[in-house]
């Protein structure tokens, strides 16, 4: 049996996740999160790594990598051997074979040439048509701007570059290594920076603020894209972030005492905001005080004084619907465009730790299918509305209402 290698060569924008999906792809069937993660296992194990971590960093950082993505036993062709001739069978001062058979000494250059090339010819001729790279699929225009935003080194510069074309207005990044949140305007101009106080716990894994178990709260202020949805008066005013500011851990379960938990598990339940400075009397110290280490005091969400948050919403007009960006600080993390299963466009945290990958899968794909219902409930009440004021219309019209009546003279 001869082994037979498929390999595929890395291009531009690639990565371990969207090349396990197109190879499942091939196969045929739904292809789900749990099934992209095995499959990035088994890539990354056929390939000698010991981790998909390890198989990102072998082979996805450099264009033009070539690695395996599947082997098969196959029938292959019998080796040909023409065996070289012994070192006692030539007279070492003459050209007499040892039956006195005369050959001349080109005759046996030639043989010995003939035999080295028999050994070089491969046991199954597949192997040479494995070289062959398949031709790479097309991109759409959508999946080509994706890998072109990818590319860009830095989360910082992907953002600015991003939104040239598409932000709807002014947006903020939060930097959590310097503890800054700055306004950007559409063209990527830093308009204006501010101190921020952030999570107690440091790092960027999904935070467990509400955990039932104490010994399991975790204090994050989590990195990603959000988008602020409302504005209200808490902490001397607060903006909140949208429903993809989901940020709690789908796998931890919740305080009994925590409104409308009963203690169960519930994804999508808390959110992280931008707000006011909670309890000021405290914490108002810990700004601008030439020190970034106690700059570490919330449950999660981002403080910012008071008169900064008026200034960010009345001189920038920062309000529901603007974007916020939190950009990760653990090293190996990183921000990557990515499309969502109902076609939205965001940035989303790529982990260095394939569980919390995992984790933020399965919050993004349930706040995907909320925003597919709320769009198809949209769709079913504009659709009935108008269905009605046709017959709204058609109940007007009456022979018997003068408005009505033709002009037949």
């Amino acid at each position: 049996m001869t082994i037979r290698t498929t390999t595929h060569t890395v291009s531009k924008g690639e990565c371990a996740w969207n090349v396990a999906q197109r190879t499942l792809q091939k196969k045929g069937g739904k292809v789900t999160t749990a099934d992209i993660t095995k499959e990035m296992q088994r890539l990354a194990k056929l390939n000698n790594c010991d981790s998909v971590e390890d198989f990102n960093k072998k082979f996805f950082s450099k264009v033009g990598s070539e690695f395996v993505i599947d082997k098969k036993e196959v029938q292959g062709q019998q080796q040909r051997s023409v065996p070289l001739l012994a070192p006692d069978t030539l007279n070492p001062d003459s050209t007499l074979r040892q039956d006195n058979t005369r050959v001349s000494r080109d005759t046996l250059v030639q043989r010995q040439d003939t035999t080295n090339i028999d050994k070089t010819i491969p046991q199954d001729s597949t192997l040479v048509k494995d070289k062959k790279q398949p031709a790479k699929p097309k991109l759409s225009p959508v999946q080509q701007e994706i890998a072109d935003i990818n590319n860009i080194k830095g989360d910082k510069n992907r953002i600015i570059e991003y939104n040239k074309k598409h932000a709807k207005g002014n947006y903020i990044i939060i930097d959590k290594k310097t503890c800054t949140a700055t306004v950007y305007s559409k063209d990527g101009k830093q308009l204006d920076s501010y101190e921020v106080l952030l999570g107690q716990t440091r790092g960027d894994n999904l935070s467990a603020a509400f955990a039932k178990d104490a010994s399991k709260r975790t204090y994050y202020t989590v990195p990603g894209e959000f988008e602020f949805s409302a504005k209200g008066s808490q902490h001397g005013g607060i903006l909140y972030l949208g429903e993809s500011g989901s940020t709690f851990d789908p796998d931890v379960e919740k305080r009994e005492d925590m409104p409308g938990s009963g203690g169960k598990k519930k994804l999508g339940a808390t959110f992280q905001a931008l707000h006011g400075t909670a309890n000021p009397k405290v914490r108002n110290q810990y700004y601008n005080n030439g020190t970034l280490a106690d700059n570490r005091q919330s449950m999660g969400c981002v403080n910012i004084p008071v008169e900064a948050l008026n200034e960010i919403q009345n001189k920038y007009g920062i309000g529901a619907g603007s974007s916020c960006y939190i950009l990760p600080e653990d090293k190996g993390n990183e921000l990557r465009l990515q499309e969502q299963k109902d076609g939205e466009i965001k940035f989303v945290t790529h982990y260095k730790d394939e569980v919390q990958n995992e984790k933020l899968a399965r919050i993004n794909d349930d706040l995907a299918d909320k925003r597919i219902q709320k769009k198809l409930l949209a769709k079913q009440k504009a659709e009935q509305q108008e269905l009605l004021a046709k017959e709204q219309k058609k109940e007007k019209f009456s022979i018997l209402d003068p408005k009505t009546w033709f002009n037949f003279g």
